[in-house]
């Protein structure tokens, strides 16, 4: 046996299905705004939903709020899981698709419990990259903030990722985000969503004396886009949406949802609806 097997006792290996949210803990309002502090003055907690925002002055304008998902946004989270289960031509946004084919998958638990610790892995040790164009979506954001566009980011990543995603926004979107909100609800199960967290995000603006014109947000997942149009944030509300395998139809869904060739695409759309305005 190898002398750097340190594995003890068969309860010290990962097995799919087995939680490692001990070693990879959720983290808290204070640790979030803690982080947040780092590069920003002045921010608040999100309430209810986990997350922190800076608080814009009295006197800045603020003339749009950008509410940004991350995950095959951003950065390319399933594709970096499939190619732990060996998978490396995967290029779809489902994460269960990206892996091999197992029994136990019937048991939703059991994906959570397989997918959760291996993304936790992944994003803790900084083995998930950003998308082809990284640069220029940070330019354009970088843009966006100087016009009066509020960035945030909105993410239903996966808990005890929320640090290391942050610090994978410093390292490659620098100065481009005013805050991050975690609404989770990846599967759309769930009771928050990232309408909900957007709305929260607004309300929060409003309390400090800011009125956006209209909102944008943009995502590669079909229930999110859904529940943006189903619930309505904001009035003026626009959604733009990266092009992969399972959201061929998305944009048949409303007129106000564009649907781009690929994750930069996306950013040059939503820049040009900004400039239009």
């Amino acid at each position: 046996m190898s002398e750097h097997y340190t594995a003890k006792h068969i309860d010290d290996l990962w097995v799919p299905g087995k939680s490692l949210d001990e070693h990879f803990p959720a983290a808290t309002p204070e640790q979030i705004s803690n982080e947040l502090s780092r590069i920003h003055d002045s921010v608040t907690t999100t309430g209810d939903i986990l997350g922190s925002i800076r608080v814009p002055s009295v006197y800045e304008e603020v003339k749009a709020v950008a509410s940004i998902d991350l995950c095959e946004i951003v950065r390319y989270t399933a594709r970096t899981l499939a190619s732990f289960a060996g998978r490396l031509d995967f290029d779809r946004n489902v994460y269960l698709a990206g892996l091999w084919e197992d029994e136990r998958f019937s048991d939703i638990r059991h994906i959570d419990m397989t997918i959760q610790p291996i993304v936790q892995v992944a994003m803790n040790h900084g083995h998930v990259p950003p998308v082809d164009g990284i640069e220029l979506i940070a330019d354009h954001m970088k843009q966006w903030r100087k016009e009066g566009v509020y960035c945030v980011a909105n993410t239903s990543t996966a808990s005890g990722c929320e640090l290391a995603t942050m610090r994978f926004m410093q390292e490659y979107l620098p100065d481009c985000f005013d805050g991050i909100i975690f609404p989770r609800n990846p599967d759309g199960f769930g009771k928050t969503t990232k309408a909900d967290a957007l709305s929260r995000v607004i309300e929060i603006l409003n309390t400090n004396g800011h009125t956006p014109d209209f909102a944008l947000h943009v995502d590669d997942t079909v229930h999110h886009i859904i529940s943006m149009l189903e619930q309505e944030p904001h009035p003026d509300m626009h959604l733009f949406v990266p092009a992969y395998p399972d959201n061929i139809a998305v944009s048949g869904l409303a007129k106000n949802v564009l649907r781009s060739p690929t994750p930069v695409a996306s950013f040059v759309a939503m820049d040009d609806y900004i400039k239009s305005k």
